[in-house]
């Protein structure tokens, strides 16, 4: 490689670096049960933390959405619920219960949410 395509690489690995470290962090842990994937249309329910949920509701695992340290943008509370219910459908989840959600405060400037998703028997 010469010496201009050396730098363009550097360059662009400075980005994607820069750029991956944005981005909320994302942990999900599955529980036992296993569904098919959902459509990507598919209508996710989002109970917050007093709804009760019904009777018939199960729970396929939990996940925890927040701040890296560096992230500079979608973390305000819509753009996390949106990547939780993206998440529900790909798991074949019904519904995200919220357990957890903690607004901006002076250490983070994002809002952290974790929630757990459910499917209906």
């Amino acid at each position: 490689m010469d010496k201009w395509s050396k730098g363009n690489l550097l360059v662009l690995l400075f980005f994607v670096l820069i750029l991956s470290s944005c981005a909320p962090a994302i942990r999900y842990s599955a529980s036992s049960e296993t569904r098919s994937a959902k459509s990507a249309d598919y209508s996710i329910q989002a109970f917050e933390e007093n709804d009760p949920l019904p009777e018939n509701a199960v729970s396929l695992g939990e996940m925890t959405l927040g701040d890296t340290g560096f992230t500079a943008f979608g973390c305000d509370f819509n753009s996390l619920l949106n990547r939780a219910e993206e998440k529900a459908r790909a798991v074949g989840g019904d519904a995200v219960k919220i357990v957890m959600k903690k607004r901006p405060d002076i250490l983070s400037s994002c809002y952290r949410i974790k929630v757990k998703i459910i499917a209906f028997k």
